[in-house]
């Protein structure tokens, strides 16, 4: 469908995602279906990238909720990880990508890490408004 042989270090991580629950990557960052790689990589082949085209040898692997793009040079012989920025690339003759990992698992790790930290902040919040609420005087509820 794509044509591409996927690198051996894409498929291990795909055959142990979905990760545990705990783990806090979604969907999004790291696409966890076939279908859902497939159409996105098709996708912007056809359509581009924020006014680029998009190389047939870039296999987009997630997205955030910004409209970046995470993905994989498949020229490179490494499997590392780079990050596709539309508001660059927007403003640009190329797709403005950098390197966000030097290989998956790291870049795994890394997701996994900036999802914890941000499931603690929310928490935290709520904790503190949680926290708020008790301590108001009775006549603060009406103000």
């Amino acid at each position: 469908m794509l044509g591409l042989k996927l690198p051996q270090a894409y498929r291990e991580i795909l055959l142990s995602y979905p990760f545990d629950i705990d783990a806090n990557i979604y969907d999004r960052d790291l696409y966890q279906s076939a279908a859902s790689v497939i159409e996105q990589n098709q996708m912007y082949r056809k359509s581009g990238f924020f006014g680029q085209k998009w190389p047939a040898h870039y296999l987009v692997i997630g997205s955030d909720a910004f409209g970046n793009l995470h993905f994989l040079d498949l020229t490179q012989p490494k499997c590392l990880v780079f990050f596709a920025d539309h508001e660059d690339t927007a403003y640009s003759d190329t797709i403005e990508a950098e390197e966000e990992a030097a290989n998956l698992s790291d870049w795994v790790k890394h997701m996994q890490e900036q999802a914890a930290s941000f499931q603690a902040q929310v928490e935290q919040l709520q904790r503190s408004a949680e926290e708020r609420k008790r301590n108001k005087k009775w006549w603060q509820f009406w103000i």
